[in-house]
């Protein structure tokens, strides 16, 4: 042992110019036992020094997640509209704005009737009289127009984006739920309070229709994904329908609410009135001798129960979505666009005429002969 541990200290090694040669001198006069522990010893602090840095670090985000923002939508936006009004933390004169409200009223109207309106398009636009379970519209011919590379990308890109476009609206759902709860927290400070009323109504039906667009949009992707006629359009039809699920946010691509809702502001206030409590409740339970802490409450008790069970049943209803579309759309085969059987019937009703006007022309120039 005592040789092996020599030969691979006086062994010349890659690193071994980064050692000065002082340092390497010493260390063919110890002995190879000590150091061989030296080294180790400054591997094992330099991992303790990363794990130290990695432990900080984790830190830091615990403590800068307690600032995050509470981005608000268009619901949100009306159940607090009277409030925000009432403390002048929104400008009066884009609350009245006739053509805001109007441009809001259409974002609600779109996220309502568009994931419906592209299914009921999709699943009338294909033809399912030949629909059958196979792996027929995955056959490659090289060289084919229909039946080519583009086909099968099409095929690989579309079952790509079913999955990662479910599994993304699952993680919207979630993310919608979590931040309903600290609205709905602030709520109940409002409501114990008289500096305002809050209208819920609102803020349960920015929870249904928000869980509606999603549920919907990744049902009818499957169809238009099979209306699709080249991988740029199933890239396009998947951002087009995932442009849905942001249209109400005040972070999202439309800028309605910008100066309308302070996210800033209101991710402040949950953290300042969440602080508040906590120490409230830390020092009546000092008081009554209780100093773990575990009668304090969690942020995993939800504000509503009607709202929450909402976002309960989407996430569950997009779980199962996440199995049964993509596995759909690979082993469906014969389902036809109808516009192209509708070309092949006009075009086979174009060679019928085209056919009966020769047999007439034929007929015409017998009869002309006949006739000299």
């Amino acid at each position: 042992l005592d040789q092996t541990m020599m030969r691979h200290v006086q062994k010349p090694v890659s690193n071994v110019d980064y050692i000065p040669l002082e340092v390497r001198k010493m260390n063919m006069m110890l002995d190879p036992r000590d150091v061989l522990s030296s080294n180790l010893s400054r591997m094992s602090e330099s991992q303790r020094d990363l794990t130290t840095l990695l432990e900080d670090a984790n830190n830091r985000k615990t403590v800068d997640k307690a600032d995050t923002k509470i981005h608000g939508n268009i619901y949100t936006y009306w159940a607090f509209h009277d409030v925000l009004l009432q403390h002048k933390l929104i400008r009066a004169e884009g609350s009245s704005n006739k053509v805001l409200q109007v441009g809001i009223v259409f974002v609600m109207i779109v996220q309502i009737l568009g994931p419906p309106a592209i299914l009921i398009w999709s699943v009338y636009a294909i033809n399912w009289t030949n629909a059958r379970v196979g792996l027929g519209s995955w056959e490659y011919i090289p060289g084919s127009y229909e039946r080519g590379v583009s086909n099968f990308a099409c095929q690989v890109l579309g079952t790509f984006f079913l999955f990662i476009f479910i599994l993304n609206g699952i993680y919207v759902i979630r993310d919608d739920k979590q931040k309903s709860e600290k609205i709905w927290y602030v709520v109940k400070v409002f409501q114990k309070s008289s500096h305002g009323t809050v209208k819920r109504f609102w803020l349960r039906a920015g929870a249904m229709i928000n869980s509606w667009c999603v549920v919907i949009s990744a049902i009818c992707m499957a169809p238009c994904f099979m209306l699709s006629k080249s991988p740029k359009d199933i890239i396009f039809d998947a951002f087009a329908l995932l442009f849905l699920f942001r249209l109400d946010d005040v972070n999202g691509d439309l800028g309605f609410l910008e100066e309308q809702w302070d996210s800033d502001l209101f991710g402040t206030f949950y953290n300042d009135i969440r602080s508040q409590e906590e120490e409230q409740r830390r020092l009546e339970n000092a008081e009554d001798g209780c100093h773990d802490g575990s009668s304090i409450a969690s942020d995993d008790e939800c504000g509503d129960a009607w709202h929450c069970s909402v976002y309960t049943v989407a996430r569950q209803i997009l779980m199962i979505l996440l199995v049964c579309v993509p596995l759909f759309y690979v082993f469906v085969e014969g389902a036809e666009p109808r516009h192209i059987l509708d070309r092949r019937d006009d075009l086979h009703n174009k060679i019928q005429e085209m056919s009966d006007a020769i047999e007439y022309l034929k007929h015409e120039l017998k009869i002309s002969k006949e006739v000299r």
